[in-house]
């Protein structure tokens, strides 16, 4: 990947770790889950179903899965979103979209007002 593509990517990344004011351990399994969503999607897999979002979170090798908070799910719905752009497997598929859009109004984002922050 270019470097600019690398750099919006990340500064996505870290809106999204500030919109949803993650914690340390929350911040590190989002970037755990990136990590795997890039490979995955460099690979052409293809989001078809909410626990395919979940399942990034935890590494392929790793025993005990990661539950993500619906926080970490958002965030990592929003930044597939914003980074489909970056990866040639013909574009976002109608299923794809119905998906992240599912996850993102399951429930109102909090604000940071709501978290005492």
């Amino acid at each position: 990947m270019k470097d600019t593509v690398v750099e919006d990517m990340n500064r996505i990344l870290e809106r999204q770790i500030k919109s949803y004011n993650l914690n340390e351990k929350e911040t590190e399994e989002l970037k755990i889950a990136t990590t795997n969503y890039d490979y995955e999607a460099n690979e052409g897999v293809i989001i078809t179903k909410r626990d395919d979002v979940v399942s990034l979170f935890t590494e392929p090798d790793y025993e005990t899965r990661i539950e993500p908070t619906q926080d970490q799910i958002k965030a990592l719905t929003e930044y597939i979103k914003e980074t489909e752009k970056y990866y040639t497997f013909g574009g976002f598929r109608e299923e794809t979209d119905e998906v992240l859009m599912s996850i993102l109004n399951e429930t109102p984002k909090k604000k940071n007002i709501e978290r005492g922050r």
